[in-house]
């Protein structure tokens, strides 16, 4: 545990995070199932879902930082 408080995660690095798993999950589909529409269709899903999750676990972080 740090003994001070770090910064939140800006959009910025919410939008690499989620598209780091969106491009790893790409690349995994697409080298497994050798169909790029499928991988495709995988990336965005999870490049979505990435953003959703992130952006409401910072949220939460955010809101039990300032209580």
């Amino acid at each position: 545990m740090a003994s001070h408080p770090s910064r939140p995660l800006r959009p910025v690095e919410l939008l690499a995070l989620a598209g780091a798993m969106a491009v790893f999950t790409g690349l995994a589909v697409g080298l497994v199932t050798r169909e790029p529409l499928l991988a495709l269709l995988f990336a965005l899903g999870v490049a979505v879902v990435g953003v959703l999750v992130l952006g409401v676990l910072a949220l939460v972080i955010g809101e039990h930082r300032r209580s």
